[in-house]
């Protein structure tokens, strides 16, 4: 049965990299290379042929993970499979080898080796004390990886309230320009609906930062649309700041009329072009580099 299941498992290795979502991160190689290579031991693969497998699994599941984190918290725990097979393999072969002590009948070999005997035995007991740190270390991480996994529902979820798209350059909120006043920066309720929702999101992720970004269509003089396009985009950095938010996380910049997004030759257009877009960086990034050039 061992035998079976380690068979299986170097078959269905060739698998993992097939399932990979995202590039692998330096963590999930480096737990590939040692599962390769405690994989290769016969002591591993006659002693623990299940652990191994385990290892060999959770190993499968980082490589499809859907994000880095996610990647590196699964290559983590293979890791942590592969030393315990380890472990379990060293246990097994020091039982083994005290067995074979105890069958010896020369007294005088058998009294030479109580000493060795003795050290073994200590050994057992630091290494099952290691493998039980182990073991609730792994039960840690499991629990660690549902609170994550509970943080990234919740985030999915106030994302789809607030109507967000994934771009390259993070998350972006458009805010159109039926909530605004025409021709003025003033932000009309339905607009505050937006800003109180988005205001909740950035006071349960403080790491965040957002560029807001004021745009108009080409009517009117390039000046005007410049100094209307900042307006609306200080109008709702303010509106932020009045609900919480440190104005040390918030860039206004208004761009006027150059980064159209449809035809400024109908009236639809030009709709679509007065906007506030809102991009809700990734934590850790800096604002600056993902401003418009």
């Amino acid at each position: 049965m061992k035998k079976t299941i380690f068979l299986a498992s170097t078959a269905v290795i060739a698998l993992i990299i097939s399932g990979c979502k995202q590039e692998p991160t330096p963590e999930l190689k480096e737990a590939k290379m040692l599962y390769e290579k405690t994989k290769q031991d016969v002591k591993v693969q006659e002693n623990a042929p299940i652990a191994l497998y385990e290892a060999q699994k959770t190993l499968k599941k980082a490589q499809a993970a859907e994000s880095k984190k996610e990647m590196n918290h699964l290559a983590y725990l293979a890791k942590r499979r592969v030393q315990i097979a380890k472990e379990i393999a060293k246990r097994k072969e020091a039982l083994k080898k005290i067995e074979e002590l105890k069958q010896i009948k020369n007294r005088v070999i058998l009294e030479a080796r109580e000493a060795e005997i003795e050290r073994a035995k200590r050994e057992i007991e630091e290494k099952s004390k290691l493998l039980k740190s182990t073991e609730e270390q792994i039960k840690a991480e499991k629990e660690r990886i549902k609170a994550e996994q509970e943080k990234t529902r919740k985030l999915q979820q106030q994302l789809a309230e607030l109507h967000a798209k994934h771009t390259k350059r993070g998350l972006v909120l458009t805010l159109g320009d039926v909530l605004f006043e025409t021709n003025k920066a003033d932000l009309l309720p339905g607009a505050m609906r937006s800003i109180d929702k988005l205001a909740q999101f950035l006071q349960a992720y403080p790491n965040r930062k957002v560029l807001i970004e004021g745009h108009t269509d080409s009517r009117g003089s390039k000046a005007y649309n410049l100094k209307l396009s900042q307006r609306r985009a200080d109008s709702v950095k303010r509106a932020l700041i009045e609900r919480g938010i440190d104005p040390s996380r918030i860039i206004a910049k208004g761009y006027g009329e150059e980064y159209p997004v449809a035809s400024n030759l109908t009236a639809a257009g030009r709709q679509q072009n007065r906007r506030v877009e809102i991009v809700i960086l990734e934590e850790g990034v800096d604002p600056s580099s993902m401003m418009r050039k």
